[in-house]
């Protein structure tokens, strides 16, 4: 039983480092974005259909993956984007009605330039 052990811790060592490697590349992104989601959990939530283009529908399915504060929305890049427009089934919906530039207004403060800006999100209806 003791020969076996290292025999074991030997045979799955190098099978672990290869398989570790390739992941820890590809989970950058992924812990990035739980960083900003464990960010975002710990403030209080917005009301994101203040966003031209998110009702409550959209909303509710950003919440289910932890997406709930303008800064979130604000501080997405590119990939982030597109990972949000797979699993919302949208092409291109949130570039063309400029998520992230609301979302960098609002999560800034700044009402007045984002009223003058975006001058049809007058509420929670503006789907």
């Amino acid at each position: 039983a003791v020969a076996a052990k290292p025999a074991t811790k030997a045979a799955k060592a190098p099978a672990a480092k290869p398989a570790a490697s390739k992941p820890a590349a590809a989970s950058q992104p992924a812990k990035a974005a739980a960083a900003k989601t464990a960010k975002a959990t710990s403030a209080k939530p917005d009301d994101l259909r203040r966003l031209i283009g998110i009702g409550p529908v959209n909303q509710r399915r950003l919440k289910e993956h932890g997406i709930t504060t303008f800064a979130q929305i604000a501080g997405w890049t590119a990939d982030d984007i597109k990972r949000v427009e797979e699993y919302l089934q949208f092409d291109g919906r949130i570039e063309r009605e400029r998520w992230v530039e609301q979302a960098k207004l609002l999560a800034a403060g700044n009402e007045k330039e984002f009223a003058r800006r975006f001058p049809t999100a007058s509420g929670s209806d503006n789907t």
